[in-house]
């Protein structure tokens, strides 16, 4: 029954067995001390005594994994005491934002660099993947513990910290500084949840049913997608819902550089664009449906890279690596 606990229920667990041990051993000094000083150090870590609690006040939907699997092997799966305590960190670090859709106002420098980009019908449009239906995307296209994965246009972050507590290196990708700035107090919250001890260290013997989390952990990058070198990522999510078709085709003269076997999920099929536009390199694998914010069953689309492009054609050299972002552009949690 201890696996279902919540994250708070076992330090208290702990500390009640010190209340018993002090009792026993103090039963001839008077009971009364021996519990009063436990007693108090309980409510010093309570979540009532300035510590936020672990629950969050949405209403729980699991991922249910009904659907069929595009790669074999399938991807990680969590179960529902992992799904329940994913939730409650990301809701946690969110302002107990886990289902609900935060709607973020752009500033004055966020519409100006949308519009340079040329990229968006609507740049102050938002919504989101529910996550459940991501975690579901995640086991159908094979996405692992270890894989490398990028969220382009990843708005306030929560599907990349969904992915790194999936056991995935995660890293999310956003132009609007007003949306980022969630992100980056979303890793701040999520720092001091892990130096509290509530983030689980994940793996086999651990009770949250989570995998064991990556080394290099979570970053967040402000800027273009552009200009961030992602041709690293085993698994590419693209909301591309509100961009331009000339957008979704820049971004995927640079995702052909992907290493073979990598899959892409986009609003947009990035195999076919257009009559005109299509891409030899990507092959499609097939489409997931999934609950968005904005409807119950929006689709995506999932490609495979198959092959690079010809020796004879130039890879991209104005991309940047994370390691290249300006630290005021970075923020990210290693734990």
């Amino acid at each position: 029954h201890c696996a279902a606990l919540s994250l708070f229920d076992l330090p208290h667990l702990a500390l009640m067995a010190r209340v018993a041990w002090s009792v026993s051993r103090t039963a001839a000094e008077g009971l009364g001390d021996a519990f009063c000083d436990v007693v108090e150090e309980i409510k010093d870590t309570s979540p009532s005594n300035g510590r936020r609690s672990s629950e969050i006040s949405e209403p729980f939907v699991p991922a249910k994994y009904m659907g069929r699997a595009l790669q074999q092997p399938s991807g990680v799966r969590l179960s529902e005491i992992a799904q329940r305590c994913a939730a409650n960190l990301v809701g946690g670090a969110f302002a107990d934002c886990f289902r609900c859709c935060r709607h973020v106002a752009l500033s004055g420098d966020d519409v100006q660099a949308f519009a340079n980009g040329g990229g968006s019908f609507g740049a102050d449009t938002y919504g989101e993947l529910m996550p459940e239906g991501f975690l579901d995307i995640l086991w159908r296209v094979g996405a692992r513990p270890g894989d490398r994965f990028y969220d382009l246009g990843a708005g306030t972050g929560k599907l990349a910290a969904l992915a790194w507590l999936a056991g995935l290196r995660s890293t999310g990708v956003e132009l609007s500084s007003a949306r980022w700035d969630v992100a980056h107090q979303a890793v701040a919250e999520l720092q001091e949840l892990h130096t509290s001890g509530q983030i689980p260290r994940g793996g086999r013997s651990c009770q949250s049913g989570l995998p064991k989390r990556s080394k290099g952990g979570l970053d967040y990058i402000r800027g273009s997608m552009l200009e961030i070198d992602f041709t690293d990522a085993d698994v590419l999510f693209v909301s591309s819902v509100m961009f331009t078709k000339a957008m979704v085709a820049k971004v995927a003269q640079i995702a052909r550089w992907m290493k073979p076997g990598s899959r892409i999920i986009s609003f947009h099929n990035f195999a076919e664009l257009s009559s005109s536009v299509s891409f030899m390199e990507f092959e499609e694998l097939g489409e997931v449906i999934e609950p968005t914010s904005w409807k119950d069953a929006t689709c995506f689309q999932v490609v495979q890279v198959v092959k690079n492009p010809s020796a004879e054609e130039d890879r991209p050299q104005h991309l940047k690596l994370l390691s290249e972002f300006e630290a005021a552009c970075h923020c990210g949690i290693a734990c």
